[in-house]
């Protein structure tokens, strides 16, 4: 496995049990937005502080007619009962520069801006940590480059989203996030049915990344932290143009992780990159699985772009689909496969993996079950790759009758005998070989783990996940 992409540990709220300030005296008439507007400013004349919510037993909404300006540093909590509404007319949180905030235990709902951040706006420097908060049909309206449905970070030192959950938010970039040259992390956090709805595929025209849109990593003040993306799932996420699910953009020496992560259903609806569209920094893809997914073009799972060689190990492709080329991995590279599983995936042509220049090697992958319009077309890999070991294919023969194209040199024709894609344990969905399948223990050098965290042994089974 490759070193230094490890998954940084969930980060949980920061204990609030003597807040700076309250709001409200214990009952919900008493958690008005003028209380919390009275709360805020007494913390701006104090430097900034902590604020927490007395609002009684129950859940409480308190519904802005105007954003709420940030101005020092703040930890907002909502002890899982408070909502922030912006109505569907205003914003919710505006931030000054270099302001450091921490927002847990709360949901922000139906924001609306008509430029950025519809909940969360901490435009240039300064720090953003995300803790277990809910997003909920947040919607910028304007067409324009780097927007952000939910949140917009720009320039920050520290970017955490941990926990946290980004259901229908909308905007022309980003329907959930835009990190603009910020050192983003996601772990453990949900995003589903956001949409990117700007059209023309450019940054000043949208339509790129429909949960979350990546505009390069700090460096003004040292190198760059990689991007870490961890733990999550992308669900029904649309965008018009590329990156349903994610759009990102990097810039050398910037480096990214992807691992334990499910993309499911997910579409392009014009462009290309049905989960992820990935550019421009060397990329490690790890134990996670893209079903489902889908683009107008091609790359119905993953669009690895110029610059950007990528390591992928333990990972599953299954039903993605596109009309054109590369229904799960479209790419120039070089790429390297150990131990992933690519099954039921359709495409006019590369199904599988679609790559004519780069060097792709395969090390303990199993080809299953693709399909290619073409009848002449690699059922599964549009060509032999470069250089491989311990792998197997199925079926052998294209629909003509004609003898398929092996994804590399000696691989072993058979049917693996996959199970469905399922829940096997472990934080993502995976598809298990039957017994007797030619995949158990035909493996070797295989990684210490599966995708799903459990042990391997020294013989070892093809595939993203090894039968116990």
């Amino acid at each position: 496995m490759p070193t230094g992409t490890e998954c940084p540990e969930a980060r949980e709220p920061v204990p609030v049990t003597d807040p700076d300030r309250w709001v409200g005296t214990g009952t919900p008439e008493s958690c008005t937005e003028a209380a919390l507007r009275e709360a805020v400013e007494a913390l701006h004349a104090a430097g900034g502080g902590s604020l927490a919510f007395d609002c009684g037993p129950g859940d409480h909404t308190i519904t802005l007619t105007a954003a709420l300006r940030l101005e020092a540093p703040f930890v907002i909590d909502g002890g899982n009962r408070i909502t922030l509404s912006g109505g569907g007319a205003v914003p919710i949180l505006d931030c000054d520069h270099y302001v450091d905030l921490t927002v847990q235990n709360i949901r922000l709902v139906r924001g609306r801006a008509e430029e950025s951040g519809a909940a969360i706006h901490l435009p240039w420097f300064g720090t953003l940590r995300v803790l277990h908060v809910t997003f909920e049909e947040n919607e910028c309206t304007a067409v324009e480059s780097d927007i952000g449905g939910a949140i917009f970070g720009g320039g920050l030192t520290e970017f955490l989203v941990s926990g946290s959950t980004f259901v229908r938010n909308r905007a022309a970039n980003g329907g959930a996030i835009v990190c603009n040259g910020s050192n983003l992390k996601i772990v453990d956090s949900v995003f589903v049915e956001n949409v990117a709805h700007g059209h023309g595929g450019s940054g000043d025209r949208g339509g790129l990344g429909g949960a979350v849109y990546i505009d390069g990593m700090h460096s003004e003040t040292g190198p760059p932290d990689p991007f870490v993306l961890c733990g999550s799932v992308f669900r029904g996420n649309r965008s018009n143009e590329h990156g349903s699910a994610v759009f990102e953009y990097f810039y050398p020496p910037q480096q990214a992780t992807i691992r334990r992560c499910e993309f499911a259903d997910n579409a392009a609806l014009e462009g290309t990159g049905g989960a992820v569209y990935h550019e421009a920094a060397p990329l490690a893809l790890l134990d996670s699985t893209f079903a489902g997914n889908t683009a107008a073009r091609h790359a119905g799972a993953i669009f690895i772009g110029a610059d950007s060689p990528a390591t992928i190990v333990n990972c599953t492709f299954a039903g993605n689909a596109v009309p054109e080329v590369g229904a799960a991995v479209f790419s120039q590279q070089d790429l390297s496969f150990t131990n992933c599983t690519f099954a039921d995936n359709h495409a006019d042509y590369g199904p599988a993996i679609y790559n004519e220049n780069g060097t792709v090697r395969l090390f303990n992958t199993i080809f299953a079950n693709n399909t290619a319009v073409g009848p002449y077309n690699g059922q599964s890999c549009m060509r032999t790759m470069d250089a491989g070991a311990h792998n197997l294919q199925w079926p052998p023969q294209r629909p003509n009758g004609s003898d398929d194209t092996p994804c590399v040199e000696g691989i072993v024709f058979a049917d693996p005998r996959l199970g469905p894609l399922a829940d096997n344990g472990g934080p993502t969905r995976t598809m298990l070989p039957g017994a007797g399948s030619p995949a158990l223990g035909a493996g070797a050098d295989c990684p210490s783990a599966d995708q799903r965290g459990e042990p391997r042994g020294a013989a070892c089974d093809l595939g993203a996940v090894e039968v116990l």
